[in-house]
């Protein structure tokens, strides 16, 4: 097979699908990302409401500050590789009466 030929048929893979395609079947940074990035619009929403309701500034930004620790902690659990726990062989003990 021609080394394009792989390139080839997940364009093809890609363009059958459309625009929305599991989560699952994104790479990793591009998940990590959409979830900052989505987290990152949840805290401007709330840093914007928390200052028209007249919150002091610093108080918004050290909240902000939070958030966001607590969004790329999420986010790096959330996203992470699923790592399977393989194939098992179990061996009883012959010592064992």
């Amino acid at each position: 097979m021609p080394p394009h030929a792989a390139d080839l048929s997940r364009r093809r893979d890609f363009f059958s699908t459309g625009p929305f395609v599991p989560a699952e079947t994104l790479p990793f940074k591009m998940r990590f990302f959409a979830y900052v990035l989505g987290f990152l619009l949840l805290i401007g929403g709330l840093a914007w409401g928390a200052i028209e309701l007249g919150a002091p500034q610093l108080w918004v930004i050290i909240g902000s500050m939070i958030l966001l620790g607590v969004g790329i902690i999420s986010g790096a659990r959330r996203t992470g590789y699923n790592r399977t726990a393989g194939d098992v062989t179990v061996v009883r003990d012959n010592d064992e009466p």
